[in-house]
């Protein structure tokens, strides 16, 4: 580091360097279309010094942030930035702590091939262990509600490769996931929310997180009154997979104590019908805790009829290789008959972020990754 931004002659150059690569912001958009590949190596040049000093690199990164966020930057310079963040944290692991948030608002950018490199470096990062994820996954999992579907194969693949790595991988950041959606998008659409949880609920299935995630849930109805809040909450029960009768009790009888007037909204009474559609199914039922449930959903529904998805708990953890391709969505109401399992779906016939089609046996290097 000292020789080369100290004592060296290759020092001299870097206030030049730093100088045109900060013109990037600056100059008209002429300027920057003649000067193209002034300003692209300029930058790259930029980049690569600061991979040699971790005091140049902080300095430097608020503005390469200020150039990704910048409107009628060319794409390719975007692109160099992107990647070389993946250096910088392989360099220096902690030089993105503060700024993490800004790293990932990459993922929804404007420009395509922008989402799909940061999704990429995100993944080359996360699976090498050189990033931790935590409620960032929020940002990962609403790129499936696009229209990009090269960039839904990266983010299933990479979710199922992050899962298949650690096994309470996705679970361990479902608090942090949940804290975030009721925080910073508190004011996401409702459907989006649900497609969110959705994607993460579907790694859910060991008896005791789901035990562990009712305590939570349950405990986020019982601190809040506000009628969203208990929308999110009860959607989420919906999710889980009641396959003993102690979560079913512990569910029934948590609710029947802190009823409130939340329990009038539809959404929340179809949350609930769910719930109890998703309680029958629960294997080797001992007829008093059958008659808890139809007492409960009784009481609670008062004989209406709700509408509700049998396809949520179909949604197998790790199946889906392609999310582009809808599910075809299975209706029916509270209390009818259970259907029979999906089959599994294939594995993808290629590697979503290369198209290797020898994936996933392909034992040659990646065109985008060094390993």
């Amino acid at each position: 580091e000292e020789q080369v931004l100290v004592k060296n002659l290759l020092s001299k150059y870097v206030p030049l360097i730093s100088s045109i690569a900060r013109d990037v912001l600056t100059c008209s958009i002429k300027e920057l279309r003649e000067n193209i590949l002034l300003y692209k190596n300029a930058i790259l040049a930029l980049c690569k010094l600061m991979c040699v000093s971790q005091k140049y690199c902080e300095e430097n990164l608020p503005f390469l942030f200020e150039v990704l966020e910048s409107d009628g930057i060319e794409e390719n310079i975007k692109l160099n930035i992107c990647t070389a963040f993946g250096d910088f944290v392989n360099r220096f692991p902690n030089i993105l702590q503060n700024n993490i948030n800004k790293f990932f608002k990459g993922l929804h950018s404007n420009n395509v091939g922008l989402r799909r490199y940061t999704m990429i470096v995100i993944s080359h990062l996360v699976l090498s262990d050189l990033l931790k994820l935590k409620g960032e996954i929020v940002d990962i999992c609403l790129l499936l509600d696009g229209d990009d579907a090269k960039l839904k194969d990266l983010v299933n693949l990479f979710l199922n490769e992050v899962q298949a790595k650690e096994n309470n991988a996705i679970y361990n950041v479902i608090p942090k996931a949940l804290a975030r959606l009721n925080g910073e998008y508190k004011n996401l659409s409702y459907d989006r929310f649900k497609g969110v949880v959705e994607t993460l609920f579907r790694f859910i299935d060991k008896d005791k997180q789901v035990e562990t995630l009712i305590d939570k849930l349950i405990e986020k109805i019982k601190a809040s009154n506000d009628l969203r809040d208990w929308q999110n909450t009860t959607y989420c029960l919906s999710l889980l997979k009641y396959n003993n009768e102690k979560n079913i009790s512990k569910v029934i009888e948590s609710y029947s104590g802190i009823k409130d007037k939340n329990d009038s909204d539809k959404e929340v009474l179809t949350n609930l019908a769910t719930i109890f559609y998703n309680m029958k199914k629960c294997p080797n039922l001992t007829p008093p805790t059958k008659q808890l449930i139809e007492e409960s959903e009784a009481k609670i529904l008062k004989g209406e009829k709700y509408v509700v998805n049998k396809n949520l708990l179909k949604k197998r953890r790790g199946r889906k290789a392609n999310s582009s391709k809808s599910d075809s969505s299975s209706n029916s109401v509270a209390g009818s008959s259970s259907d029979a399992e999906d089959s599994d779906d294939e594995m993808p016939a290629c590697c979503a972020a290369c198209g290797c089609s020898a994936y996933p046996k392909c034992k040659t290097s990646c065109k985008l990754f060094d390993d």
